[in-house]
């Protein structure tokens, strides 16, 4: 699997490309569908299998209804929307698009629908855990909430689990054990 990130300065948000040995394409958050975007598709000849949506907020969607225009498009989230074929994503599913064998992991708090998607040894957050710091939240109930759900779903996982964040830099799940500030002052405050 190869992973690029594009970086949309307009929104500040990361939009992955994942491809395969077969050019098979799936792309996660499409905030913002540049030319440059369409000219590696293009290029490269790939094939838009799916789109995956961590959660349906505006910054994160915006560059469906362009792909929707030039590909045929299968999105693939918690709550569909009324683009391209819609496939409902529900907590724990466990589901391939193309080579790509995709679980889809639950973590509410940022925002009900927000999902992570674990590919292989590679964890798209969205906007559930960035690098150092965890997604902003409504309420002290949802930070609690998506605490929690980060504690218990994602740093369970390996250590050399890759983090592929909807905004900033990559990390790993050993990283964020050790200096995200969000869990640190969450685990001291149950000590």
């Amino acid at each position: 699997m190869r992973i690029r990130t594009v970086f949309d300065p307009e929104t500040f948000s990361n939009i992955y490309l994942l491809s395969d040995e077969k050019r098979n394409l799936v792309i996660i958050d499409p905030s913002n569908i540049s030319q440059e975007i369409v000219r590696k598709i293009e290029d490269e000849k790939l094939s838009l299998r799916g789109i995956l949506l961590t959660h349906a907020h505006e910054k994160n969607i915006y560059g469906l209804w362009t792909l929707e225009k030039i590909y045929p498009t299968t999105v693939y989230s918690m709550f569909p929307l009324g683009v391209g074929s819609s496939v409902k994503v529900r907590p724990g599913d466990r589901f391939s698009i193309a080579s790509f064998d995709i679980e889809a992991i639950h973590i509410p708090g940022h925002s009900l629908d927000s999902l992570v998607y674990r590919i292989d040894n590679a964890l798209f957050t969205g906007h559930t855990l960035y690098a150092g710091t965890i997604a902003s939240t409504a309420s002290p109930s949802d930070r609690e909430q998506l605490l929690k759900g980060i504690r218990e779903k994602l740093m369970t996982l390996d250590d050399n689990t890759l983090i592929f964040p909807g905004k900033g830099p990559t990390s790993k799940i050993r990283i964020e054990r050790m200096f995200n500030l969000d869990l640190l002052a969450s685990q001291a405050a149950y000590l």
